[in-house]
């Protein structure tokens, strides 16, 4: 969730309109020096804006910018409290408190801003901060299961209800790992189900190699539903899986293999490999399927799930974008055909206007309907 607060408007010491001491060009600072996230998942950004020039300043555009281990994550909009940000008069500034979801445990966050003086400059604001964990991160540590030479990171998020439970192991996708999915295992938990995630080999704390959702991938889940569903409390026949792009592909091979899995939340999922490579020639994609899947073709239809779609018994939400660029709109159509077909509960949900990465309010509030449904989870 995105706040501001209005801290102060404060006139700014007497040197600072003296334009020979300062670039006359507003400046950014966030008055904190490491963001930590709070007991709600938030961090808290105590921004102050120094306005040097001489006309008035005012934000067009506010976001921000995570990166974990040298890797750009998805950009947090913030855009919608810029209309809350008064114009900053000439050689003055302001200071707001601002609030945004820690969606990183560890790593960087910028702040960027941009805006325009009444001369018809613009003007690109940019203040970078350490990410260093926090309470809701120290509260869920990761252990690892499986044996010494490749050993599966998992991280358990019990739910406070009491009584038989629901258990569900959330996937990630191929640019994070178990602790990125924290937050919404902490949401998930609140609302009744016993949450279990993992890390597929190669990501976060699990020995690699990565392959692609290949049999050492379905192995990890295995093991990691294992443990889940021998936590105390967990009711073994209301166990579910929620996976997110590769890790959604994973879960349905699972579910094809797992009688005990009810239900399969599969967002994004690819479910023709095959078909995904020849869309991919030429690109990174491509590169990165043959270097993990390798380059045989019977690699490819294991791990399709579309191969194999009356297999899992498991009631299954597809939930894509019409506009996917990585993993065709069609192939998951056809998978939901096929199933169908068989008579396998089967729910579609295609989103008009998205791309591969769902919305994650969107993605969380079609989830949470389907396994209010199939496994009786309940609001708090």
């Amino acid at each position: 969730m995105l706040s501001l607060l209005l801290i102060a408007l404060a006139a700014l010491p007497q040197d600072a309109g003296n334009a020979a001491s300062h670039d006359a060009t507003p400046r950014a600072m966030v008055e904190i020096d490491t963001l930590r996230a709070d007991a709600s998942f938030s961090w808290s950004l105590p921004l102050r804006i120094v306005n040097h020039t001489g006309h008035g300043f005012y934000i067009d555009s506010l976001w921000l910018d995570p990166e974990s281990s040298g890797i750009p994550r998805p950009r947090v909009d913030m855009q919608g409290l810029v209309r809350s940000l008064p114009p900053i008069a000439a050689r003055d500034s302001h200071a707001v408190g601002l609030t945004a979801p820690a969606v990183i445990e560890h790593g960087r966050a910028i702040l960027r801003i941009v805006g325009h003086t009444a001369d018809g400059a613009v003007h690109r604001l940019a203040v970078d901060r350490p990410v260093a964990g926090g309470e809701p991160f120290d509260r869920h540590p990761s252990r690892r299961i499986g044996p010494p030479s490749a050993p599966i990171e998992i991280v358990h998020v019990p739910t406070p209800r009491a009584g038989r439970v629901p258990g569900l192991l959330l996937v990630h996708d191929e640019r994070t790992s178990a602790r990125d999915l924290l937050r919404t295992a902490i949401t998930l938990a609140a609302q009744g189900a016993s949450v279990m995630l993992v890390s597929l080999p190669g990501y976060g704390a699990s020995a690699g190699p990565r392959d692609h959702c290949g049999p050492a991938s379905i192995r990890a889940l295995r093991a990691a539903l294992d443990s889940l569903a021998a936590q105390p409390g967990v009711d073994r026949t209301r166990l579910g899986v929620w996976g997110v792009s590769h890790g959604a592909t994973a879960a349905l091979l699972l579910a094809a293999q797992r009688e005990d899995v009810a239900a399969v939340v599969a967002q994004s999922a690819s479910y023709d490999l095959w078909a995904e490579h020849r869309l991919a020639i030429g690109t990174a994609a491509a590169v990165a399927i043959e270097t993990e899947a390798g380059r045989d073709s019977a690699g490819w239809r294991e791990r399709s799930p579309s191969m194999a779609a009356w297999k899992a018994k498991a009631a299954v939400l597809v939930l894509h974008g019409d506009r996917d660029d990585v993993a065709p709109v069609e192939a998951a159509r056809r998978f939901v055909a096929a199933r169908q077909q068989a008579s396998l509960a089967t729910t579609e949900e295609v989103v008009a206007g998205q791309a591969h990465q769902l919305p994650r309010g969107l993605a969380q509030r079609s989830a949470l309907t389907f396994l209010r449904r199939t496994l009786g989870l309940t609001p708090p």
